[in-house]
């Protein structure tokens, strides 16, 4: 597992760093680990040579699922910073909320429109290091947001992750338009990058 995300296997402290992470998570309920692929058999202690049987518990599942992508974890995990736990849960709020769109003429169109609030009230991350980190996916090509200036008072980001950018724009005006039952040249303005959202509704 840890070499499959880039991380050493060669350090001692990583590794019971590792097996604490999974043996905390089986403890809160959230997934079980067993030693035999029948699953019957749970186990509570972890040795490096040993294989293991993993599966979530479906504590989860009220809240949906998020599914994340392997190459935006290996760009997290190289990123230069010493909040990379942070920065992971800043970008699974946003791909957790990245809706297939069905409205208007583009079907399956995988954007993001969650507030910055919200992805503050989920993580309990103060709003202005939300901020940066939505800043730093940016700049690290994981995500790519475009914001609309829809009124006076009201700006609005819209997501998608980097590999979309060139559909973001397009996506973002339809749901803009949707949602804001306003048509795109009454827009106040609008560029490229994280808005701080500073009065959105």
């Amino acid at each position: 597992m840890m070499r499959f995300i880039g991380m050493s296997t060669e350090q001692s402290l990583t590794k019971a760093r590792t097996k604490e992470s999974l043996i905390r998570l089986q403890e809160m309920g959230h997934i079980e680990i067993c030693e035999d692929i029948a699953m019957e058999n749970m186990v509570n202690d972890l040795k490096p040579a040993n294989n293991y049987f993993m599966k979530p518990t479906g504590k989860d599942e009220e809240w949906g699922f998020a599914k994340v992508f392997y190459k935006d974890i290996q760009k997290i995990i190289a990123m230069k910073s010493d909040y990379k736990s942070k920065v992971f849960a800043t970008y699974i709020n946003v791909i957790g909320n990245m809706f297939y769109d069905s409205t208007g003429t583009d079907k399956n169109v995988p954007i993001s429109f969650i507030r910055i609030d919200t992805i503050v009230k989920n993580t309990g991350i103060n709003r202005k290091s939300v901020v940066e980190y939505l800043k730093a996916l940016v700049e690290e090509e994981i995500l790519y947001f475009i914001h609309f200036h829809i009124n006076n008072s009201i700006t609005k980001n819209y997501c998608t992750r980097w590999i979309h950018k060139e559909h973001t724009s397009k996506w973002a005006i339809r749901l803009a338009e949707y949602h804001y039952r306003t048509d795109q040249g009454k827009f106040k303005g609008g560029a490229v990058g994280v808005s701080d959202e500073r009065g959105v509704s």
